[in-house]
């Protein structure tokens, strides 16, 4: 498998300027995915590389829950979510090592 090149950060253009001025982009740069200027996009995008699809799929969506559950409203939902799709990715191993 050919390596990709990391594409760098992105840095919101909904959070720059004074803070009076902040409009966010709820479609493009929700402010749920970002902390300490890093998208969650681009946190689990520089970790997935390399792995199978489902791999990817499902500890990307496990991240994506952690990542924003104390910032949206429902953390106790969103973690129980990030172990479903974590709980997946360890049936997902355990199967193959029984194959």
């Amino acid at each position: 498998m050919a390596s990709r090149k990391r594409k760098p950060a992105r840095r919101s253009p909904a959070f720059e300027g004074p803070i009076t001025t902040l409009k966010a982009d709820l479609v493009n740069h929700p402010p749920h995915y970002i902390r300490g200027g890093v998208e969650c996009v681009d946190m689990v995008e520089a970790t997935v590389t390399g792995w199978s699809p489902q791999t990817a799929l499902r500890l990307g969506q496990a991240q994506q829950y952690i990542f924003r559950h104390a910032h949206k409203g429902e953390a106790v939902r969103d973690l129980k979510k990030a172990i479903f799709w974590i709980q997946r990715e360890i049936d997902a191993l355990e199967a193959t090592t029984r194959s």
